[in-house]
């Protein structure tokens, strides 16, 4: 079980997440990896670095994404051209079956990828009923499209209930809150990109379909629209050649933002601390892109970044981070400044306060801000970091890619632990 810990700060200890290598040996490459730094004060003295994994049975895949909550922490990514997702329950990861699999428009899917997920706590049901499901049906048999004004609607997985997506066992939360997943691929019969919405509860994983609203479109990140999280949720991405695409999930249906006129513009992640305070950072072709919504419009800011944008987190109006190419901005409620840290760039950042703040890159490579330095705390994995998130106890959790070894031990078992393992 992950330990828990009521006392988070800077004291976060490498815990150990171990997997016994299946029996049949991996080809060389490169694979997902996982790396949860648990609360010091939980595991006591001493400590080795984390192990990077793979979820169970998926050799070659790669993780874009975590997100981390009461019930469990997700992993999103792609295996093949397939795109997965994966939730750890605290003792072992459960990969869920993509509710689109088996559908004709799937199989025309290329390089389909989840890129980002949240975990929206206390919202309400993404899975609609059953009429809703039934009335989306009857349009497309009558030859009429998803109107995307109404968002459009999940679609049922292969074996799943009418109403409904595909069942996925302890693919969910059962705190009643909402598991969103976006991504993208390319449509070799539309010759062209769409984007990929996944919604889960406690019960249902479903796909999200609307058809108009999703074509020409990649999602590359999902985040809260308020801490609470009862406003809904924030889904950010590009449409070549039209520039960056916001769409705004209100409980029942996703909706366009208009966004400025940015041709080679691209968001790639977004973080919100209220309704009225949304930021998403991307790049503008081989420059910094930073955007704020203000409750009611997209607006650009000017900031200090010396290159594209890869990460944002924020914790209050005057505390927000933003990483990328050229290392680490700071904005104050009222401009952006650079920080000097011990990474030059970073891919990811996790704000939990504003004496609390992990960055982390490649090679490695991490960071940790305590309001007064920074302190490198990179290990020596070989390790490209991408994703970040922090769970209610305290825990923070990584999530990239890593060197692939051949497995060696053709007598192991493919069972999965997590345990934090002391000196």
């Amino acid at each position: 079980m992950i330990p828990s810990s009521g006392d988070v700060g800077p004291d976060l200890h490498e815990g150990l997440l171990t997997v016994n290598r299946n029996a049949t040996r991996a080809r060389a490459g490169v694979t997902g990896a996982v790396m949860a730094l648990f609360p010091r004060a939980a595991l006591g003295p001493g400590g080795a670095p984390s192990a990077s994994v793979p979820p169970p049975g998926v050799a070659g895949c790669l993780l874009s994404g975590i997100t981390a909550g009461p019930c469990g922490v997700w992993v999103v990514g792609s295996v093949g051209q397939k795109p997965l997702a994966a939730r750890w329950d605290g003792s072992s990861w459960a990969v869920l079956p993509d509710p689109s699999e088996a559908s004709l428009a799937s199989a025309a899917l290329v390089g389909a990828r989840l890129r980002g997920v949240a975990h929206v706590p206390g919202g309400d049901s993404v899975v609609a009923g059953r009429e809703g499901v039934q009335a989306t049906e009857r349009g497309r048999h009558a030859g009429q499209e998803d109107d995307p004004g109404a968002g459009g609607g999940p679609r049922s997985g292969t074996g799943g209930p009418a109403g409904g997506g595909s069942r996925s066992g302890k693919g969910g939360p059962a705190d009643g809150a909402t598991v969103i997943a976006v991504g993208g691929a390319y449509d070799r019969l539309e010759r062209g990109d769409v984007a990929l919405i996944r919604h889960g509860d406690g019960t249902f994983w479903t796909s999200w379909d609307a058809p108009e609203l999703l074509r020409g479109l990649v999602l590359n990140a999902v985040a809260t629209a308020g801490a609470a999280g009862q406003d809904g949720a924030w889904a950010v991405g590009h449409a070549t050649p039209h520039g960056p695409r916001a769409l705004y999930w209100d409980g029942t249906s996703w909706n366009p933002s208009d966004m400025p006129d940015i041709p080679r513009g691209r968001l790639v992640a977004v973080a919100a601390t209220a309704p009225d305070d949304v930021w998403a950072v991307g790049s503008d072709d081989r420059a910094g892109l930073v955007l704020h919504f203000d409750g009611r419009t997209w607006n650009r800011v000017r900031s200090p970044a010396k290159g594209p944008l890869a990460g944002v987190s924020a914790t209050a109006a005057d505390d927000v981070w933003a990483v990328g190419h050229g290392g680490v901005l700071h904005w104050d409620g009222r401009r952006w400044s650079r920080m000097k840290t011990p990474l030059t760039s970073a891919n990811t950042v996790a704000a939990r306060a504003s004496d609390d703040v992990w960055t982390a890159a490649g090679d490695g490579g991490a960071a940790h801000y305590d309001g007064h330095g920074w302190t490198d705390r990179s290990t020596a994995e070989p390790v490209v970091w991408l994703a970040s998130a922090s769970a209610p106890d305290g825990t923070l959790w990584l999530a990239g890619s890593r060197a692939q070894e051949p497995a060696s031990d053709a007598t192991a078992s493919p069972d999965i632990t997590a345990q934090p393992k002391d000196a």
